[in-house]
């Protein structure tokens, strides 16, 4: 069992901080040049991905029940 001691954050607060980095990641995708064809390294469409990922990722954990989560996870 956790000591409560050990606890940091809840999960409502970890959602927020996954959004936080969702939304820098879209701030980045649209100050970056559209992807040209066929390049090696798609670097806005990647970046993109990430946004859409961090996004759905934070939106599951906010339907988790408002837990605390310790604090080597949380960070």
């Amino acid at each position: 069992m956790t000591d409560p001691d050990d606890l940091t954050m809840d999960t409502c607060d970890l959602a927020c901080r996954i959004f936080h980095i969702a939304n820098t990641l879209q701030t980045m995708a649209a100050a970056l040049p559209d992807d040209k064809e066929g390049c090696e390294v798609p670097t806005r469409c990647m970046v993109s991905f990430l946004a859409r990922m961090t996004e759905e990722i934070a939106e599951e954990v906010m339907d988790y029940p408002p837990t605390m989560v310790p604090k080597k996870e949380a960070r």
